[in-house]
């Protein structure tokens, strides 16, 4: 009775059983019980109506990369970017409670890419971008909920790998993207903006 009273109360908080492991002794079941900690999010294309909402979390994303010394974008970049990202479906947004709390982008290819030595240069690639998540929301996985969307929607088009530039010194950005099987390539590219940029290659497959 014990048993079942305290295998009820973890399937009612979100529990799945997983592995019966027999028993711990005296016939005492033991079953082994998981639960998915990635944030319950809605994953949808941006829309024109979204730019108030994306420019004000954007602004708070950029007061707290510069706080960290990490100056790659600012007051226009890559914010001035949204109207053509959405004008061409590639930009996406992650939504919790009808509240926008990440982005991405979507893209076939990306300014720069040529200066990579990517694992099969001419196989079918999507390229990651815009990724910026709520001040509100660091640390809660969005992170994660992106990189596993942007995988998916590769599988699902028969596309090989995921890739992505990251400017060198955004090691939040880096550790992110190797905790989740991101490989650094070869290369770098550098350009001037508002300051000089290096940007570093990664690559995964899906």
């Amino acid at each position: 009775v014990f048993y079942a009273k305290t295998r009820n109360f973890y399937e009612n908080v979100g529990f799945k059983p997983f592995l019966n492991h027999g028993h711990w002794g005296a016939d005492t079941p033991c079953l082994m019980m998981i639960k998915d900690v990635q944030p319950k999010v809605k994953v949808r294309l941006a829309t024109s109506g979204d730019l108030p909402n994306l420019e004000n979390m954007f602004k708070g994303i950029i007061e707290n990369m510069y706080r960290h010394c990490i100056t790659v974008w600012n007051e226009f970049y890559p914010i001035e970017e949204f109207p053509s990202d959405i004008e061409g479906k590639s930009l996406y947004l992650l939504e919790q409670n009808h509240e926008i709390v990440a982005s991405f982008g979507i893209f076939p290819t990306t300014d720069g890419s040529e200066h990579f030595s990517w694992q099969e240069k001419n196989a079918n690639a999507l390229y990651l971008g815009r990724i910026g998540v709520s001040v509100n929301h660091l640390g809660s996985g969005l992170g994660g909920v992106i990189i596993a969307h942007a995988a998916q929607m590769a599988r699902e088009n028969g596309i090989n790998y995921l890739r992505l530039l990251v400017d060198e010194g955004n090691a939040p950005a880096i550790n992110l993207y190797q905790k989740h099987g991101f490989k650094q390539m070869d290369g770098v590219y550098e350009f001037t903006a508002h300051e000089k940029i290096v940007t570093l290659g990664f690559e995964r497959e899906v």
